[in-house]
């Protein structure tokens, strides 16, 4: 998925993580079922320090849990309860009625 880098790129990459994310956990719902890292940056096609900086947010906002070891980035990333509200009741884009 090629993303194009625009105003409001940041928000987009989050909605595509939480997006693969959430297909994954569809397909199946097993706990140990997480997306790794280098299939997260194939999928996303961004520089690597931006998808990091995405991922550790979605993780900060709790909508994602990454697996870590000491020293070094994220391993997996699994999407949260909240995660899945997020992508399931996203509100459609709201439309401005002009006069």
């Amino acid at each position: 998925m090629v993303i194009d880098m625009d105003y409001g790129e940041n928000a987009k990459i989050r909605k595509v993580i939480l997006k693969i994310l959430y297909e994954v956990e569809i397909k199946d719902p097993d706990p140990n079922t997480d997306v790794t890292r280098p299939k997260m940056l194939e999928r996303l096609k961004v520089d690597e320090k931006l998808m990091d900086f995405n991922i550790y947010y979605l993780n900060d906002k709790k909508l994602i849990f990454v697996r870590t070891t000491p020293n070094s980035p994220w391993l997996t990333a699994k999407i949260t309860h909240l995660g899945i509200d997020k992508v399931e009741y996203q509100p459609p884009p709201s439309k401005i009625l002009r006069r």
